[in-house]
């Protein structure tokens, strides 16, 4: 079983998505209970154990944020 008891993020936006398929957008607020966490959204505030939590992972707000990685450009000139 996982030792997590709480985990709290207040300074960014996750998307936290439950074994129930729903899908939350907001701050993570550290629970009172154990393995609970508060989903704080725009609207209000969620309550979730940490067992019903399958996918949590930063949302950012434009397209280019989601994005990394690199690119390069191979040139080769000879006269």
């Amino acid at each position: 079983m996982r030792k997590l008891k709480t985990i709290g993020a207040t300074t960014r936006i996750f998307r936290v998505e439950t074994i129930f398929h729903q899908v939350y957008f907001g701050t993570i607020i550290p629970h009172h209970e154990k393995n609970a966490i508060y989903v704080k959204t725009g609207l209000d505030t969620v309550s979730l154990k940490l067992e019903y939590v399958s996918i949590m992972y930063p949302f950012d707000n434009s397209v280019l944020q989601r994005f990394s990685g690199s690119v390069g450009l191979g040139f080769s000139y000879t006269r």
